[in-house]
C-alpha cells in the first residue's frame, strides 16, 4: 500500500505537498505541490533561495523524494526554526539562512528573535557570515516591521528567559584583567561547565585582555531577553553536530546539563536535524565514546 504523508495542516502559509513515498518517482501533481511549497514556506513567492528544489526533483528525483521523506520522521518538541538560521549563518550560507528566517517568521518567532540569533551567530561566523546573510536578506528583515518581540512561538514549559545566566561578573569598565575577573571567571565555568577548562588558564595567562574582550562579546550575545537561555547551548550543539566537531558537542551538552530544562529528547532532535546533511558519517563522528554515552544516560 502507498505510504503517503501530509501534515494535514499547514505548514507556514502553504499545505504541506502529499507524497508518495512508496515511489522515488514524482507525478506532474507532487512536482507542482512540493514546488509551491517552496515558493510559499522557503521563499517569497518563488525559488530563489530553494533553487536545490525543484532542480533536484527534476535531475535526480529519488534522491530528493528520500530527501523530502525525512519529514515524517522529525519531531518538533523543541521550535526549530532557529537553529538552521543560526548555522546558516555561521557557514555563510546565506539563501540557506535567508529561507530558514522564512520558515521562523512563518512560525511564530519573531524579528527580535531571529536578529538575537544572528547576533549570536556573529560570534562563530564573524563578519563574512552577517556579509553574505546581510546582502541576501537586509531589505527583507529591513522592511519587516515588528513590534511583538517576544514572539508567537511556544517553547518547552521548563525554559526559561534569563539575560544574565551566562554573565560571569567581568568588570566591563577596564580591558586589564584584574583578580577578581579571573576568580569571576573560574567560577562562572565551575557552574556552568563543571569544571574550568585548560584553555581558561591558558588564555588569561598569555592573552588575558583579548580573552576578556572576546568573552564580553559572548556575554552580550547570550544576554537576550527574548529567548530562553535553553536555546544558546542548543544552538552551539546543533552548529557542532553540523560541523562535525565532537569537541564543539561534547562543550555544549556540559552547558545544557547545568542549565537545566533541557531533555534527552530536546538534544536528539536537534542534534538529528544536523545529520540530514552529512547521514551515518557524521553520525559516526559525533555519537562516538563519552558523547553516546552522556546522551543515552541523559537524566531528564
Amino acid at each position: 500500500m502507498p505510504n503517503h504523508y501530509s501534515t494535514g495542516a499547514d505548514r507556514g502559509v502553504a499545505p504541506y505537498p502529499n507524497l508518495d513515498l512508496s515511489s522515488n518517482d514524482w507525478t506532474f501533481e507532487e512536482r507542482a505541490e512540493a514546488v509551491r511549497w517552496y515558493e510559499l514556506s522557503h521563499g517569497t513567492g518563488d525559488t530563489r533561495f530553494a533553487q536545490f528544489a525543484p532542480w533536484m526533483i527534476d535531475n535526480n528525483p529519488g534522491g530528493f523524494k528520500r530527501y523530502r521523506g525525512l519529514v515524517p520522521a522529525l519531531t518538533s518538541e523543541v521550535p526549530r526554526g532557529i537553529f538552521f538560521v543560526h548555522s546558516y549563518a555561521v557557514t555563510a550560507n546565506a539563501d540557506g539562512c535567508m529561507y530558514e528566517m522564512i520558515v521562523a517568521r512563518q512560525h511564530g518567532f519573531s524579528k527580535r528573535q531571529i536578529l538575537d540569533t544572528l547576533n549570536f551567530a556573529f560570534l562563530s561566523g564573524g563578519p563574512r557570515a552577517i556579509n553574505a546573510v546581510s546582502d541576501v536578506a537586509g531589505p527583507w528583515l529591513d522592511s519587516w516591521e515588528d513590534k511583538d518581540d517576544a514572539g508567537r512561538i511556544v517553547f518547552p514549559a521548563d525554559w526559561s528567559i534569563d539575560p544574565s545566566e551566562f554573565v560571569s561578573g567581568l568588570d566591563t569598565t577596564q580591558i586589564p584583567v584584574s583578580d577578581a575577573d579571573e576568580a569571576a571567571l573560574r567560577a562562572w565555568h565551575e557552574r556552568v561547565n563543571s569544571e574550568v577548562p585548560r584553555f581558561v588558564d591558558l588564555w588569561l595567562k598569555l592573552r588575558g585582555p583579548g580573552y576578556k574582550a572576546n568573552r564580553l562579546r559572548y556575554e552580550q550575545a547570550t544576554s537576550s531577553a527574548v529567548l530562553p537561555k535553553q536555546i544558546y547551548p542548543l544552538l552551539t550543539m546543533h552548529l557542532g553536530a553540523f560541523e562535525a566537531n565532537p569537541a564543539v558537542v561534547r562543550y555544549a551538552l556540559r552547558q545544557a546539563k547545568s542549565i537545566g530544562g533541557i531533555s534527552r529528547n530536546h538534544i536528539v532532535e536537534i542534534i538529528d536535524t544536523a545529520f540530514v546533511q552529512g547521514n551515518e558519517w557524521k553520525m559516526a563522528v559525533i555519537l562516538d565514546g563519552d558523547i553516546a554515552d552522556t546522551i543515552e544516560h541523559w537524566d531528564d
